[in-house]
């Protein structure tokens, strides 16, 4: 068996063990009672900006995007703290 073959086999059954949460990017996972149904993503993201470390911060351009946000956060604070 391919080593390939093998890696997705695991992959599969650690899904079904309930293991790992299969996601396909990062717009395709929502909080399902969040009324928007906003990528999580987007979520975690206008958690960060809302962050005492963010809330004066004149870089912070785009509070939805994620990497954006984290990148400014780890700028202004240590990373530990992100």
């Amino acid at each position: 068996m391919l080593a390939v073959e093998m890696t997705w086999r695991k992959l599969v059954e650690s899904i079904k063990r309930g293991n790992c949460i299969l996601t396909l990017g990062p717009q395709v996972s929502f909080a399902p009672d969040h009324p928007d149904r906003l990528p999580l993503a987007t979520l975690l993201a206008r958690r960060l900006a809302d962050h005492t470390v963010l809330k004066d911060a004149k870089d912070l351009i785009n509070r939805d995007d994620l990497a954006h946000v984290a990148q400014l956060f780890s700028q202004l604070s240590d990373r530990y703290a992100l």
